[in-house]
């Protein structure tokens, strides 16, 4: 139950190889869980209130390795997601989040975010093949590529290289911003706003 609840954790201890998470009205919950049917593995939810910790057991057969994550929209969210995954969507928009932090490696991840009233971290510690950031129009943004990015695309402006080290920024800097930090290479990172 969500109840008064107004922030909340979600950590996920295990990678696969596709994660969906979404934000979305929940009536009387915090979160629904779900996986194919046939899956490779059986999600189980431990954690006191307002921590949600997810594991995903094999189930010993070769089905699908996706999990689904609806979390309550009216809440805000601290995402911890260190095991990484093939594929990371996170259509986040329509809620308000605290923290995004990802992990190991990803070939593929997609965040939407919610425009931010205060600043917001993203972490990513894995090499990761490619980053999209959806934010709203006029949302800042920093990017801190401590490993550096074989192209990097901000609104308005061409596709360029980035070494380790480089810092860029887009939308102003109203402190009300995301602020992404890469620890490790990026091929391609591109920041859209919509």
């Amino acid at each position: 139950m969500s109840g008064d609840r107004t922030t909340a954790v979600l950590s996920l201890r295990d990678a696969a190889s596709r994660i969906d998470i979404r934000l979305v009205t929940l009536r009387g919950q915090l979160y629904r869980i779900s996986t194919p049917a046939g899956s490779g593995f059986t999600p189980r939810v431990t954690g006191s209130a307002g921590t949600v910790r997810l594991a995903l057991t094999p189930t010993g057969t070769d089905g699908p390795e996706q999990v689904q994550i609806l979390l309550n929209r009216a809440v805000r969210w601290d995402l911890r997601l260190p095991a990484g995954a093939g594929e990371q969507h996170l259509d986040l928009g329509s809620g308000t989040i605290r923290r995004v932090a990802l992990g190991a490696g990803a070939g593929l991840v997609r965040v939407r975010l919610p425009r931010p009233s205060g600043p917001v971290p993203i972490t990513v510690t894995g090499a990761v093949g490619e980053l999209v950031l959806s934010v709203p129009r006029a949302t800042g943004v920093r990017l801190l590529l401590r490993g550096g990015a074989g192209s990097v695309t901000l609104p308005g402006s061409p596709p360029v290289a980035a070494g380790p080290g480089s810092i860029l920024r887009s939308g102003g800097t109203n402190p009300a911003r995301y602020s992404l930090d890469v620890a490790a290479p990026a091929g391609t990172v591109r920041v859209r706003r919509r």
